[in-house]
């Protein structure tokens, strides 16, 4: 157990992970950053069939006969999931309106798709604020009314985060739950890379409709946590502070490896691989936006790039820093205004990230970072920027 954290470490998440994780627990903001491979406190794994350490029993899983795209389909479903979700439906949908409520009270009315967005960002987070709090007892395991609903929101958020891609910002204004499950099946998001999304299609609809229409709280057992259980509203504020943290390793990840690329020569070949970090969440899609020659905003990571009506009230060295990460996501690779707009760039996250550790600790939950933000840290995080002029090889595609 770390003093830091009151954090008890388990083995390494991933060999794609490089970073220490015993030390990832004591870097502020940024320790939220790592996948949940932990299990609520009932055992079953938060990640399901990402877990490395604990994937789910092929007994978990089942053909799909939803009509549609995943009918018949060779992927499986995690039907295991599903149960647990049913199991303790009413409660994990009160949470949902309740970081619904939550955000728009933070936030107002505005872009729906945004707004779903968001919510279904700090419900999908959510587990972490259990896991992560300093107890004396030590950490604190999620219900399985939280991880069912980060799991349901996941599937939600990675959807919403499509049609933000493919219908960009005006088409959110006015979303409907039937637009985005429609746009789901018609995109083929409903069908993972390991298994097909597990629920049924009227069930999705009502999420995402709860979800963009929250009705109002009522009071019952179910809705009132535990004395040492977080909140709704402390969920979203530091479902906050993560997305704007994750911005910023968005585009500094994204600007260290543009460092490493052909200034000139599309023929010419780099080996990125040395110089990758997946150490925060979407972390690949930079690396592919550097590879396929686009920035990064024309991809999934387009939400990123548009302003947030919380920014308004943020601190003045992560407004100057988000400002220039998205700026930063909307140049392509090569274009020039880059090599001077990095390493500015990654001196003002120095500043921003040190704020946003401030502010998380501000939150009182979480114990105090005991590494702080410095070059050296988003070196480690985000990859080093390139100083020196890069040495090609030639190769003809």
């Amino acid at each position: 157990m770390t003093a830091a954290t009151g954090v008890t470490p388990a083995a390494p998440i991933a060999p794609a992970f490089p970073v220490d994780l015993e030390h990832v627990l004591a870097c502020g903001v940024m320790r939220f950053f790592p996948p949940m491979e932990a299990r609520d406190d009932t055992g079953r794994p938060l990640l399901e069939g990402r877990s490395l350490r604990w994937p789910p029993a092929s007994s978990d899983y089942r053909p799909c006969s939803y009509a549609g795209s995943r009918d018949g389909h060779a992927h499986l479903m995690n039907v295991a999931a599903l149960r647990q979700f049913l199991a303790h439906k009413q409660t994990a949908l009160d949470w949902l309106a309740a970081l619904s409520r939550a955000r728009r009270a933070q936030v107002g009315h505005g872009n729906r798709a945004l707004h779903l967005l968001r919510t279904t960002h700090a419900a999908y987070h959510a587990p972490k604020a259990w896991l992560l709090t300093a107890t004396p007892d030590g950490p604190l395991s999620p219900p399985p009314s939280i991880a069912g609903a980060a799991k349901v929101a996941h599937g939600i958020y990675e959807g919403t985060l499509g049609f933000l891609h493919r219908h960009g910002l005006a088409a959110g204004q006015a979303l409907t739950a039937h637009d985005l499950a429609r746009d789901a099946e018609i995109s083929g998001q409903l069908i993972g890379r390991k298994e097909v999304c597990a629920g049924p299609p009227e069930m999705i609809a009502t999420v995402i409709a709860l979800m963009l229409d929250p009705p109002e709280p009522y009071a019952t057992a179910e809705t009132n946590p535990p004395d040492n259980a977080p909140t709704a509203e402390e969920v979203t504020n530091l479902a906050q502070l993560l997305w704007q943290a994750e911005t910023m390793a968005q585009a500094n990840a994204y600007g260290a490896l543009t460092g490493r690329t052909p200034p000139q020569d599309a023929c010419a070949k780099v080996d990125l691989s040395p110089y990758v970090r997946v150490t925060f969440p979407n972390a690949l899609e930079p690396v592919l936006a550097v590879m396929n020659g686009r920035a990064p905003a024309v991809g999934l990571l387009r939400a990123y790039g548009f302003p947030q009506a919380e920014d308004v009230r943020s601190a003045a060295p992560v407004l100057s820093a988000l400002a220039t990460a998205r700026t930063v996501l909307l140049l392509p690779p090569r274009a020039p205004e880059l090599a001077a707009m990095v390493p500015h760039l990654r001196r003002q996250s120095v500043a921003a990230i040190a704020t946003l550790d401030h502010q998380l600790a501000a939150l009182s939950r979480y114990a105090l970072t005991t590494v702080a933000a410095d070059a050296r840290l988003l070196d480690l995080f985000f990859g080093p920027l390139n100083t020196a002029p890069q040495r090609l090889s030639k190769e003809r595609s």
